[in-house]
């Protein structure tokens, strides 16, 4: 009679956990040769399978504890789901802009304008465009993503998961990191060029990167100093007024 309840009060966990040990033995079985690769994805079935079945089983001291070694990979995951996020987030706001800026530098001005830069050119546009792109506009970038990634998700777990992300990766940082590749990279041209060792075969790329790197502190310095060139519409207006009337 206890069994019988038990099926009961638990049918709908012990359909879906059998269903998706079937779904597992299908895999393992019946697939075809060449979806031999799916097999791996037959052993997450029978995970789900048999952690479903777990939670129907009564509490006691084995059954908990077999329990907590099939929530290990759960916890596991929900403890990594905060760091794919970043992850898929950083991916569309570092390196979405660059691949986007580097197919349009190759490619429009020579369709579009007949114009066919040569390597150290669209080097130097690439990484001047993106540095200042990425600095600019990266963390707008990746709260839009994320904001679209979690559409379904409260605005609670949103806004967590973007102060998460922006304390791992945000302008400042990425600032940073590009200040710190540039100088890098200074170091390293600076002491092949003194002995006279060949990085590339090309050495206007060693140009390139330098100018680029000059041309995003010009930038760097640009906004940090925007605010000397704020200026009051309406004193601007009262001296000018003031001067008209000395020629009265």
């Amino acid at each position: 009679m206890k069994f019988t309840n038990w099926i009961k009060q638990n049918s709908l966990s012990l359909i879906i956990s059998i269903s998706l040990v079937v779904i597992f033995l299908a895999f393992v079985f019946f697939s075809e040769e060449s979806f031999k690769g799916l097999n791996n994805l037959a052993y997450f079935f029978l995970y789900m399978g048999i952690s479903i079945f777990s939670w129907t089983l009564p509490k006691n001291r084995i059954f908990n504890i077999i329990k907590i070694i099939l929530a290990v990979p759960y916890l596991i995951l929900m403890f990594l789901m905060p760091f794919f996020g970043f992850l898929y987030a950083s991916i569309y706001g570092i390196l979405g802009p660059l691949a986007a800026i580097t197919i349009f530098i190759h490619y429009v001005p020579e369709y579009l304008f007949n114009v066919d830069l040569l390597f150290a050119t669209k080097l130097y546009l690439v990484l001047t465009i993106w540095s200042i792109v990425v600095v600019s506009f990266s963390e707008k970038i990746m709260r839009r993503v994320i904001l679209i990634q979690d559409n379904d998700k409260p605005n609670n777990r949103k806004e967590k998961q973007i102060d998460f992300t922006l304390s791992l990766i945000n302008n400042g940082i990425i600032k940073y990191i590009i200040y710190l590749s540039f100088f890098i990279s200074l170091v390293i041209f600076s002491f092949t060029r003194l002995n006279q060792i060949e990085i590339f075969d090309n050495n206007d790329l060693n140009t390139a990167i330098i100018q680029s790197f000059v041309t995003f502190i010009a930038f760097d310095r640009l906004i940090m100093n925007k605010q000397l060139f704020k200026f009051s519409r309406i004193e601007i207006l009262k001296n000018l007024m003031n001067v008209w009337k000395t020629y009265t």
